[in-house]
């Protein structure tokens, strides 16, 4: 009974991390855009949408990692339900590490988006 519940509270939980995902994968501009304008950006509006969108990506990012760190938490309060056969690939480490590794994708998203205001400003003068 007690893993029946606790299956249909991840279960719950995954559905609202999906639904949540979903919402914020609204970007200003396609990925497709982004390719097209790092090959052929030239004017300050082009470098606009890129830092933009590397910003958006790097507040994504951050966001992904802090549900990582939560979820971290909640397999660190309940060890035994989530050491299934191997508990360093689904135990609490294998959270932190992943939130470790969007946390620099989420540097590197952040430092694009600052080389591409820099970038426009430097094309608009």
């Amino acid at each position: 009974m007690k893993s029946r519940i606790m299956f249909a509270a991840m279960l719950l939980a995954s559905t609202h991390f999906v639904r949540g995902a979903v919402a914020q994968q609204k970007q200003t501009i396609s990925k497709s855009e982004v390719k097209g304008l790092l090959a052929s950006a030239t004017s300050p509006q082009d470098h606009q949408k890129l830092a933009a969108y590397y910003a958006q990506e790097a507040g994504r990012l951050t966001t992904e990692a802090q549900k990582h760190d939560e979820e971290a938490v909640t397999r660190e309060k309940n060890p035994n339900y989530f050491a299934v056969k191997n508990p360093a690939a689904f135990g609490a480490q294998h959270c932190r590490n992943f939130a470790a590794d969007l946390r620099k994708d989420a540097a590197k998203a952040q430092s694009l988006a600052e080389s591409h205001q820099e970038m426009a400003r430097q094309a608009a003068q």
